[in-house]
């Protein structure tokens, strides 16, 4: 509304102007992108806390299964830098089955021998850089470094393999 001479004018027109809309639109752009971003963040770090705690589950979950590979007391056991050796005790002594935990490649694997012949290999941790053995006295230290770099060991008490 304007005054003039004392009379008041109305505008005829309704409606927002031009100037009104392009603000509007500008404020919400901007708002978009803020929240669009801030989404955007939080995704990606969620998702690189989903990766890691997937890395610290499987690591966990090779380290159970060595160890009880290990300490199951039906094998004799042999600790190498960069492999373990389980010989099975049979009842029949004509066979000799061998399995060995080792690195293939990216791989840690269980490789399953009979008679000095591979039989089965299973992969049971990817991408892994690098697996060591290190025997201290009466504890055995795995070492398993993930291609990320992220370094895990365990410590396994000599006292307790059979």
């Amino acid at each position: 509304m304007k005054y003039t001479k004392g009379t008041i004018i109305r505008r005829s027109r309704p409606g927002n102007t031009l100037i009104e809309l392009i603000t509007a639109l500008s404020i919400i752009s901007i708002l978009t992108t803020a929240v669009l971003s801030a989404f955007i963040f939080f995704s990606r770090d969620f998702n690189r806390s989903v990766i890691e705690s997937r890395e610290e589950f499987y690591i966990g979950e090779a380290f159970r299964y060595i160890e009880s590979e290990v300490c199951s007391g039906n094998s004799q056991v042999d600790f190498y830098p960069s492999y373990i050796r389980l010989k099975r005790y049979l009842e029949v002594p004509t066979y000799e089955e061998i399995d060995y935990i080792k690195r293939e490649g990216e791989n840690l694997v269980i490789e399953h021998t009979k008679r000095g012949y591979g039989e089965a290999t299973n992969v049971f941790l990817r991408k892994v850089s690098n697996f060591a053995v290190k025997v201290d006295e009466e504890v055995v230290i795995i070492e398993i470094t993930t291609d990320k770099g992220g370094k895990y060991s365990k410590c396994i008490n000599t006292q307790y393999i059979r």
